[in-house]
């Protein structure tokens, strides 16, 4: 009775310790598996003239921390400046032949409430911002245009990065012809809403563009519509040359 009761506390015992080996090992592989199938691929942030090294902190599928060692204007040297690149992005407002402008009302997880958004999404490996405008345009709206354009390149950080992001007013939208929408999923639950000038003008103003990047894109776009003669940006000033993958 005695050796059978200590036979089952042995057999639990090993049982408890391969449960425990095999989450810590289990866990190690997924964690290996996702740093070897998902590292960052967008660009690599160098200031020149004052970066002076950079050491990984994180990597990940969306965004690369960093810790930076750089040289002040003054010559000081300055140790652990934390820097955080994420993918550059596109903001697209689209305009259809009815001068209405298409926007998304949506939740994301950053928000606590319910928020109007410009068409968005992050730029591809080796893809131009004209050609993601044009893709998420595509995915998001459903909708194909011909007259682009651009408003502006900007850093969403100055200091510590966060990418760039594109932004672009695509005029005459029209739907795609080989379009079948982007999935829906409970996360980001999109709906498409078509507003005047005058009534996107007030949910700017109102604070219903729950984004800085998606606010900027709006105000760019009707400060363009309402000034005679802007300055234009051509289309080719949004190119990223291969050669700066490496900004400087």
């Amino acid at each position: 009775m005695i050796l059978k009761y200590y036979q089952q506390i042995l057999a639990g015992s090993v049982l408890v310790v391969f449960a425990f080996w095999f989450l810590f090992r289990g866990t190690a592989i997924i964690q290996e598996s996702q740093r070897a199938a998902l590292p960052f691929s967008g660009p690599h942030w160098k200031h020149k003239g004052q970066t002076i090294e950079s050491s990984e902190i994180f990597n990940s599928k969306y965004l690369r921390v960093e810790s930076h060692t750089l040289r002040s204007k003054t010559g000081a040297v300055i140790n652990g400046w934390m820097w955080v690149d994420f993918l550059d992005q596109v903001n697209v407002l689209a305009q259809n032949d009815k001068g209405q402008l298409l926007v998304i009302r949506q939740m994301k997880y950053g928000v606590a409430h319910a928020s109007l958004s410009v068409v968005s999404g992050s730029i591809a490996v080796n893809e131009q911002p004209s050609e993601a405008a044009a893709r998420e345009l595509h995915d998001e709206l459903g909708m194909e245009s011909t007259q682009w354009t651009f408003l502006g390149k900007f850093r969403t950080d100055a200091n510590r990065g966060g990418g760039f992001v594109y932004s672009f007013l695509a005029s005459n939208v029209k739907p795609a012809r080989n379009s079948a929408g982007r999935p829906s999923n409970e996360l980001e639950a999109q709906e498409i809403v078509a507003m005047s000038v005058k009534e996107i003008s007030d949910a700017v103003l109102l604070g219903q563009f729950a984004e800085a990047k998606w606010s900027n894109t709006v105000s760019l776009a009707l400060l363009r519509m309402r000034t005679q003669n802007p300055p234009t940006l051509s289309l080719d000033a949004a190119k990223i040359p291969l050669n700066q993958r490496e900004a400087v």
